[in-house]
């Protein structure tokens, strides 16, 4: 059964990136529109062996990849589809597990808000540091939208 508290939050992947004509000072005081999106992508099981034998299992620890990203778009200009700038990241949020799981096990907990609660954060201070970073104003994130819990079709995607 997996356990319903947070390990580790780990950052996998991180980029930001501007339209190539965008003049990056005209955006100070422009009024944006900010699409937001999370998604569970991906699962991973790891076992921890107690001994070099490998014949006792000490612990069983789950990775859950949490995609998340904003666009800013212009406010006036939403029906133009240009986004003005990007901000994307993939987290890991780990949970232990007290013994092995199943598949459908890892798919339920995939769609739990408990993953999203975890990441969080971390993402909106990610973002935080990259607008300091990168000279633009703060950004107010939207609350983390529901995941879908995800479907492993195969042994890979474990």
């Amino acid at each position: 059964m997996i356990q319903r508290e947070v390990k580790d939050v780990f950052l996998r992947k991180s980029s930001l990136s501007f339209d190539k004509d965008i003049n990056i000072f005209k955006l100070d005081g422009m009024e944006l529109t900010i699409q937001s999106f999370n998604q569970v992508i991906s699962v991973q099981v790891a076992q921890e062996y107690e001994d070099d034998t490998f014949a006792k299992v000490k612990r069983y620890a789950c990775l859950f990849r949490l995609q998340c990203g904003i666009r800013a778009l212009e406010a006036n200009m939403q029906d133009s589809g240009k986004v003005l700038f990007e901000i994307e990241a993939e987290h890991d949020a780990v949970f232990d597990a007290d013994s092995p799981v199943e598949v459908h096990e890892l798919e339920a907990f995939s769609g739990d808000d408990l993953i999203n609660n975890a990441v969080w954060p971390y993402w909106k201070e990610h973002v935080a540091s990259l607008c300091s970073k990168a000279g633009l104003s703060p950004l107010q994130l939207p609350p983390a939208q529901k995941n879908e819990p995800l479907k492993i079709t195969s042994k890979r995607e474990l």
